[in-house]
């Protein structure tokens, strides 16, 4: 079913499931994002193009793995594993301070 759908869709749905899954509302998620409940839920549908590093974030607020919110949008985890390792490569460097945060 969700191969009609773009990849941030799938993200979006991904999201949506998640945080359903830990028993949040979309309010109490953008709490933890710091943005409003109207971002969480354009996130969710599919209506904003996020980052790998905001993609992140929202794991990291959930407590679950990446590869979840990514699941179905077609990137091999070695595809993460190299993003991630350049990111620290970077901020090892000074080059990518890692604060990236949401738009209210």
């Amino acid at each position: 079913m969700q191969s009609n759908l773009s990849p941030k869709e799938i993200v979006g749905s991904n999201i949506h499931k998640a945080r359903r899954a830990k028993g949040l509302s979309g309010s109490e998620l953008a709490d933890l994002l710091l943005c409003s409940q109207q971002h969480v839920s354009r996130i969710e549908r599919g209506v904003i193009r996020l980052h790998l590093e905001q993609i992140k974030q929202i794991a990291n607020s959930l407590d679950i793995d990446i590869n979840c919110l990514l699941d179905g949008v077609g990137f091999q985890n070695n595809s993460i594993n190299y993003i991630h390792n350049m990111e620290c490569y970077f901020k090892a460097e000074g080059w990518f301070s890692g604060t990236s945060q949401f738009m209210k």
